[in-house]
């Protein structure tokens, strides 16, 4: 029979091990959650809040599809996203609420999730409205928000990914957006496009860059009473015309070259343009639809093109009109 010593010592071991295993049970949870992270950087790093966010209209949970169009304009309804053969972003099944919020924000945030998720809301909206469309599932908005560029590029890097040159990023693998916050409003401008970009993703799959920047730039200024102020055209006051979307439809490799800047603010200007008229917002419908039929991979130029010409036959001009007008309009308030 053990003396007292020696029940001590195996009480000692015993408690040794737990501690062992749970330790590394933890560790193995956190490196699934977030990959190359250590258990002692957990600070910025707790499990995400949740929030929620409601629809105004009340859907039934067993509608069919996971965006409803009206036969009013345009087309008939979707087929549902599950039928897609391709990997897509886990979906929350059919439901009333636009989106489930996590994000590692805590108390101190609360104004500023408030307002994230008012403007969210009023982006869904605005989808919904402008294209005569009506989502039917909620989708998983995860943000990591890192409050210095040195954390922001660190946690960025350990996704194998290159921080340099952004402020905000989605990661379509693993259905996350990583923010650095410089200012509070900077802040929520790009929650709202890295949000856009996983809207994107979710419901239409992969699109062509100057699309998909285009779009998320464009919601990034929504207020939250869903109003888009008008574009800004100080960025692009030194062109006489814009470049055209044959054009910029070939600028693929130069994202991140010199004209970075540039090229995000002709992708805005053009879906500015697009959403302004009944015409623009048919393409922009007409280029989701198609995303859809196959979600892993981008339209090539020629669709785009030709999904121009047949509803906007004379988009180059009117864009050049519209562009040319603005940049006036900007030149001589400021004169």
């Amino acid at each position: 029979m053990p003396n007292k010593s020696d029940s001590i010592l195996i009480i000692a071991v015993i408690i040794t091990i737990l501690f062992a295993v749970g330790s590394g049970h933890f560790e193995m949870l956190f490196e699934h959650f977030i990959p190359g992270s250590k258990v002692e950087q957990t600070e910025p790093l707790n499990e995400p809040d949740v929030t929620y966010a409601h629809q105004s209209i009340k859907q039934a949970p067993n509608q069919p599809s996971a965006i409803e169009h009206s036969p009013k304009k345009f087309t008939q309804s979707l087929d549902e996203l599950s039928k897609v053969q391709c990997q897509r972003p886990e979906n929350q099944g059919f439901s009333n609420q636009y989106f489930k919020l996590k994000t590692n924000y805590r108390n101190e945030s609360n104004e500023f999730i408030r307002e994230l998720k008012k403007k969210l809301n009023a982006t869904f909206k605005h989808i919904e409205r402008s294209l005569n469309i009506n989502f039917k599932q909620t989708i998983s908005l995860t943000m990591f928000y890192q409050r210095s560029r040195e954390d922001y590029e660190n946690f960025v890097l350990k996704y194998g990914r290159s921080p340099y040159g952004s402020q905000g990023m989605f990661l379509s693998p693993e259905n996350i957006s990583i923010v650095e916050v410089k200012n509070y409003e900077q802040g929520i401008k790009t929650s709202i496009h890295e949000a856009v970009h996983t809207i994107n993703y979710a419901y239409w799959g992969h699109s062509q860059r100057f699309f998909n920047e285009g779009m998320a730039e464009y919601y990034k200024e929504i207020s939250v009473n869903g109003e888009i102020p008008p574009f800004d055209f100080s960025w692009l006051q030194h062109l006489y015309l814009p470049e055209q979307i044959s054009t910029i439809l070939t600028l693929d490799t130069d994202w991140h070259g010199d004209r970075t800047i540039e090229l995000y603010q002709l992708s805005k200007a053009f879906f500015y343009f697009l959403m302004s008229r009944e015409e623009g917002r048919k393409v922009v419908w007409e280029i989701l639809k198609r995303e859809i039929e196959d979600p892993c991979s981008e339209l090539p130029d020629d669709t785009i093109i030709q999904i121009l010409i047949d509803n906007f036959s004379n988009h180059d001009q009117a864009f050049d009109y519209w562009f040319e007008d603005g940049v006036n309009a900007f030149i001589n308030s400021k004169a």
